[in-house]
This record gives C-alpha cells, structure tokens and sequence, in this order.
C-alpha cells in the first residue's frame, strides 16, 4: 500500500487507538495542482486553498486570490480568546477577535 494516504480519528464515542484506519486516496488519484503561490494554491478539480499566518483581532484578511464563489472560512486565535468570522465575501473576510490569528479559507476558484 505504498502512497495510499490513510487517516484515523477518535471522538467522545471512540478512542483513537480503537478508531479504523480509513483510505482516502492514493497518491495518482490526488488531485493534480494547477497553480500556486504565496498562501494559496489551486487544484485542476476546481478547489481551492488560502491561509495566513497572522492577522490582528477586528481586521479584514484579503485572500491571496480571488475565490468564484464565498469560501469557507475558519480562524483560530493566537492569544486564546473565541474568533469568528464575518463579512465573508470571495476576495476576504473579518476576522473579529480580541486576538490575533491564523485563518483558512476552502472553495472553488471555477
């Protein structure tokens, strides 16, 4: 089974240890990338996926690029305290927070 990816996870009703590893896909069937770049990259499927490292509480994160459609969007704070996002639209969002923050975006660039 060389190259397949595999993936286990738990959750309140079983233990990761007692969790099935599950396959996802082997490496031929990943989908190939068609472009890249800085905190971005693009997928010949359609998908696509931006993050930042850093954003400050209460300020908007323009993506690297543009989405075709309003992505989703998940940040987690730095500092601890609860983020959540608003104003998502396809070229960024807020991030609002009393802290700063890293954020992830997923969706379609066609």
């Amino acid at each position: 089974n060389a190259g397949t990816i595999y993936s286990r996870g738990g959750n309140s009703n079983i233990s990761i240890d007692a969790a099935p590893f599950k396959r996802f896909a082997t490496l031929d069937e990943v989908e190939q990338v068609n472009s890249r770049g800085n905190n971005w990259i693009r997928y010949n499927n359609g998908l696509q996926l931006c993050w930042v490292h850093y954003v400050e509480g209460n300020s908007w994160w323009s993506f690297p690029v543009a989405f075709s459609s309003t992505p989703v969007v998940q940040f987690t704070d730095l500092t601890g305290k609860w983020p959540w996002v608003t104003n998502i639209s396809n070229t960024g969002c807020t991030h609002k927070s009393d802290g700063s923050g890293n954020g992830f975006a997923i969706g379609w660039w066609k």
